[in-house]
């Protein structure tokens, strides 16, 4: 089953909170406590958001965590935790798609969630506009 977002926290139960809160904001997500199953989730079928809560991951699963995120094509990624951790996710160059949140708040993380979703719905009707103007010039033999 796809999922549009795919959340990855060691801690089940900040992670289950974590989706909870999403699910009564009616955003529909999937949780892996394992970096294997994230990255194999996120790899079968790349979401178009992705949460890393490392607040409690180790060093190696940040590592591996780092090397996933290094790979995405198109996820936005958002990493919550520690700022020990969460500094190493700064050197990371996504083109404007990573974004680091030092702080759990959970309205603050609904509402940049709803924002990325509602910039994702604009670019796509955009590119869908363009095709249908192509579509008519080509019926139209206008270009």
């Amino acid at each position: 089953m796809h999922y549009d977002l795919v959340i990855y926290s060691a801690n089940r139960s900040r992670g289950g909170i974590l989706k909870k809160i999403l699910e009564l904001s009616n955003i529909k997500a999937l949780l892996f406590n394992k970096v294997i199953d994230v990255k194999d989730s996120v790899y079968a079928n790349e979401p178009e958001i992705v949460i890393l809560d490392i607040s409690q991951s180790l060093d190696t699963e940040i590592n591996f965590l780092i090397n996933l995120v290094q790979n995405l094509k198109k996820s936005f990624v958002l990493v919550l935790g520690m700022s020990s951790g969460i500094n190493r996710f700064y050197e990371i160059d996504l083109h404007n798609r990573l974004f680091v949140l030092e702080k759990f708040d959970p309205d603050h993380l609904v509402l940049k969630i709803k924002d990325l979703f509602s910039s994702l719905k604009t670019k796509d009707t955009g590119t869908s506009g363009d095709m249908l103007e192509a579509d008519l010039k080509k019926f139209l033999k206008l270009g």
